[in-house]
């Protein structure tokens, strides 16, 4: 009956999958939001008179807050501060803010003789939605990784975190496949509101996975067993800068990222 008692959300290899299932469909609606424009740059071009400086200037925009003013460091800080729940919502509703901004861009704003920068109205306000989806779209993967070594243990988290992966990926191919015939029997446009459904749906998902864990995180305070998570300290920032394996790994990932995603756009 204790052994009952004691058991947590996560104990139970159902609740578990399912609270990741839930969380990767977010990540499969931001990965559909990120790649849908890839294909239409062509119809971007001809019906709405975009340039490639223009696709090229958009494209970009996904990085450059995070770059620039390292939004993805902040965004980790924060998760680390406030926790998962706070920071899932939180990178959510930017994704869902920067999708909508980038519909008006090429909805409301696409006949629009404004420029701003030197760029389109359309194409500005498009490319802003864009940054704002990013920083939103990158946190929401660094929460979801957390996320996974919260409500996974030893050899289930690696393959927790490849499907996780995988599922997000089938976002990309999704938006790959379908985004061109989408805008021919629709609109140009219809693509990404689809991807602006998906992500008010992947919202909501967030907010029904918060529920599950905050009730595993009151049974972890109750257990008096489990051991309290170490609590945030900004020493632990300048700990990982001087550690020679971080930087190691951060080589790895710019390389891969710098060889691989300039193709896809």
């Amino acid at each position: 009956m204790s052994v009952e008692l004691n058991k947590k959300l996560n104990d139970s290899k159902f609740t578990r999958w399912m609270a990741l299932g839930v969380v990767a469909f977010t990540m499969m609606a931001a990965y559909f939001v990120n790649d849908v424009m890839a294909p239409l740059k062509t119809m971007l071009e001809g019906q709405l008179g975009w340039g490639s400086t223009d696709f090229g200037f958009y494209t970009g925009a996904y990085s450059f807050l995070n770059v620039f003013f390292l939004m993805l460091i902040w965004g980790g800080l924060i998760l680390d501060r406030f926790g998962i729940r706070f920071t899932g919502k939180l990178a959510t509703i930017l994704m869902v803010f920067g999708t909508a901004l980038q519909y008006y861009g090429i909805t409301e704003l696409a006949d629009s003789n404004s420029v701003y920068f030197g760029y389109k109205a359309g194409v500005f306000i498009s490319s802003v939605g864009f940054s704002i989806f990013g920083v939103g779209a990158e946190v929401a993967g660094i929460t979801v990784t957390k996320l996974i070594a919260k409500w996974f243990k030893g050899k289930e988290m690696a393959t927790a975190m490849g499907v996780q992966v995988a599922l997000a990926r089938i976002g990309s191919q999704a938006a790959y496949t379908l985004a061109i015939p989408v805008a021919k029997n629709f609109h140009l446009d219809t693509p990404v509101l689809i991807g602006l459904i998906l992500l008010v749906g992947g919202l909501i998902a967030f907010f029904a996975f918060s529920v599950l864990d905050k009730k595993l995180d009151k049974q972890i305070k109750d257990d008096k067993t489990s051991v309290d998570e170490e609590k945030f300290s900004i020493k632990d920032v300048g700990a990982i800068l001087s550690n020679p394996g971080f930087w190691l790994i951060a080589l790895l990932c710019v390389l891969f990222y710098s060889c691989v995603f300039p193709f896809q756009k």
